[in-house]
C-alpha cells in the first residue's frame, strides 16, 4: 500500500504480484520498482499506481523467486534469484 502522508490516506495498493513482494526500490522519484517471490518485477507510476511495465517472469523458467534487486539512476537493473543466478537488464528498453 502507498500512503499519502500529506492527505493521510491510502493512495493506491501494490497488488500486481501473485506472491509476496520482497524488494521495493524507487527510481527518479517517479517510479516504484518491486520484485516478488513470483519471479516478476513490476514498475509502477508513483503518482497513479499504474503498472508502467512488467518484466514478465524473468526467472519463471527456473521457478525461482527474486531475492535481490538493485536499480541504477539510469534504469539499469540487477536481479538475483534464490539459486544465485544474476541477470542485468535495462528496465525501460526492451
Amino acid at each position: 500500500m502507498v500512503w499519502d502522508l500529506d492527505l493521510n490516506c491510502e493512495k493506491w495498493i501494490l497488488d500486481k504480484h501473485q506472491k509476496e513482494v520482497n524488494r521495493v526500490r524507487f527510481l527518479e522519484d517517479k517510479y516504484l520498482i518491486s520484485s516478488g517471490m513470483d519471479g516478476t518485477i513490476h514498475i509502477s507510476c508513483m503518482e497513479t499506481g499504474e503498472n508502467v511495465m512488467k518484466r514478465t517472469n524473468l526467472f519463471k523458467e527456473t521457478n525461482y523467486s527474486i531475492v535481490g534487486l538493485d536499480i541504477s539512476g539510469s534504469g539499469l537493473a540487477m536481479a538475483l534469484d534464490s539459486k544465485g543466478n544474476a541477470r542485468a537488464y535495462d528496465i525501460f528498453h526492451h
